[in-house]
């Protein structure tokens, strides 16, 4: 569920070294767990497993908060337009994460954030 069903992104960041997630992540996370129970769409008790799978995946998490940078950086044009302004932030976290810790992978399901992602020279999970 908050992965969008997708397991193969679940693995790859269960696998991974060091996690790292805008605010806005999992603010969007807990939206969506938060629009699935009020739709019906998720019954109580896979709700509250979710809850508490997004508890433990922000646990360890690093969590990069919106602030200035991002916003500049969000700002920008980016190599396939049009973007949209959440789409734009989750991009300018990556982008100065990347700055600081160099080489890293962009795990996203949504096709329009990772043309940019891949257009910006990230190696995309799942590939």
């Amino acid at each position: 569920m908050l992965l969008e069903r997708d397991t193969s992104l679940a693995s790859a960041a269960a696998e991974a070294p060091l996690r790292i997630a805008s605010s806005l992540s999992i603010l969007e996370a807990d939206r969506g767990l938060t629009r699935a129970i009020v739709v019906a769409r998720l019954p109580r008790l896979a709700a509250r497993d979710a809850a508490r799978g997004l508890v433990a995946l922000a646990a360890v998490t690093v969590v990069a908060e919106m602030d200035g940078q991002v916003l500049e950086h969000a700002r920008q044009i980016f190599p396939v337009e049009p973007v949209r302004s959440l789409d734009a932030l989750h991009l300018a976290t990556a982008l100065l994460f990347r700055q600081e810790l160099g080489e890293m992978t962009f795990a996203s399901c949504d096709r329009r954030i990772r043309e940019n992602a891949a257009a910006l020279g990230f190696p995309l999970l799942p590939p």
